[in-house]
């Protein structure tokens, strides 16, 4: 089953906007399985090494930028 943005404000009150894409189903996970997050929202950086400091996030959050893992090919 499918979770949605749902718009409850505009004038068609509650249309399906966008499919919400969990953490576990998004694309910008590290491909060894962790979930570690590269996206926008909580990429960090370690300047003193020069590389991404680890971003963990639980399987069930999400944010605005979660593209499906399924969506990377282009």
């Amino acid at each position: 089953m499918a979770e949605y943005v749902v718009d409850l404000y505009s004038e068609h009150d509650g249309v399906r906007c966008e499919p919400i894409v969990r953490c576990r189903d998004c694309a910008s996970v590290c491909e060894d399985g962790t979930l570690d997050c590269h996206g926008p929202l909580v990429q960090t950086w370690d300047y003193w090494n020069d590389e991404p400091l680890r971003n963990f996030v639980p399987p069930y959050g999400f944010c605005a930028w979660g593209k499906p893992k399924e969506d990377t090919d282009g």
